[in-house]
């Protein structure tokens, strides 16, 4: 299956075979953050350069983009 590739403001997301790689732009790389897909916390943490995402069915990278929610800054305060 050919890759597809979609350039956000804040990261890159690169679609092959219901596999997602976001690229994340290096303004957030290290910074605290949560990661939502579909509404679900997949990564909380601080940022890495690429996240691996797993997806149900195949999904364009603009579909991928439009799904995933990304929220820097004190997510760590209670």
């Amino acid at each position: 299956m050919q890759k597809e590739i979609c350039r956000f403001v804040d990261y890159i997301i690169e679609v092959e075979n219901k596999r997602a790689a976001i690229y994340i732009s290096d303004e957030l790389v290290y910074k605290p953050a949560v990661v939502r897909f579909h509404g679900q916390e997949i990564y909380r943490g601080r940022l890495p350069y690429v996240l691996f995402l797993q997806l149900p069915a195949h999904m364009s990278p603009e579909v991928v983009g439009f799904l995933l929610r990304i929220k820097t800054g004190s997510v760590f305060k209670t």
